[in-house]
């Protein structure tokens, strides 16, 4: 088989890929992962949750409630009293309870919006790991139906060889092309590990995690 016809092959292999579902994770899989295992985002969230509560007790003070008990009756315009009790609210001064609201709002603000960007961040480093390391899979897959292909060539090519049909140099031909198209799949395999190295540590997760891609 001839390298037009292996290129040919890749690309209608090609052409399958992109029409046709392939089982794994997707990227808004991942993406979800590491949204859901990022330990900085937690604490962001939790930082907003904080500044939120403070919101919902920004109010007056509680009332201060005193008493006492005479140890004698006293004699008052009202009558006889055995003791006083009175209540005293304590207000702040004019617009410092609206200042201390916004303020708490304006750093609830803040804080989402550091929510945000981290999370943003988060995602764009998911999908800067996700692509590369879907095209190196597509490549790998495009070149073992390649390598099926040749040993396909190679039953036929030995075939024709003992039955006269066909030279031996075909058949060597063929071994050749194999044995090369085996060592750029090894290669390409090896350099898939640090790929799925770098994915796994925005996902949180053991660095040898089996990712096996699917669909966007």
């Amino acid at each position: 088989m001839d390298k037009f016809s292996i290129m040919r092959a890749s690309i209608i292999l090609m052409l399958i890929l992109l029409g046709v579902k392939l089982p794994g994770q997707s990227l808004e899989d991942l993406v979800n992962i590491a949204l859901e295992n990022n330990p900085g985002l937690k604490a962001k969230a939790t930082e907003v949750e904080v500044v939120r509560q403070r919101i919902d007790q920004v109010a007056l003070p509680d009332p201060q409630i005193n008493a006492s008990l005479f140890m004698n009756p006293m004699m008052l315009p009202m009558g006889n009293q055995l003791g006083s009790i009175s209540a005293m609210q304590m207000f702040p001064w004019f617009g410092a309870l609206d200042a201390m609201e916004v303020e708490v709002m304006r750093m609830s603000e803040v804080k989402q919006q550091s929510v945000l960007v981290t999370r943003n961040e988060l995602i764009f480093k998911v999908k800067s790991a996700w692509y590369p390391l879907l095209e190196l899979d597509q490549i790998i897959e495009i070149q073992k139906e390649n390598l099926r292909i040749l040993e396909t060539d190679k039953e036929l090519a030995t075939s024709r060889f003992q039955f006269a049909k066909g030279p031996m140099v075909d058949v060597i031909r063929t071994d050749i092309m194999i044995d090369e198209l085996n060592t750029e799949i090894a290669l390409m395999e090896q350099k898939r590990k640090p790929l799925q190295v770098a994915l796994n540590r925005l996902l949180n997760r053991p660095e040898n995690t089996l990712i096996l891609l699917g669909p966007n």
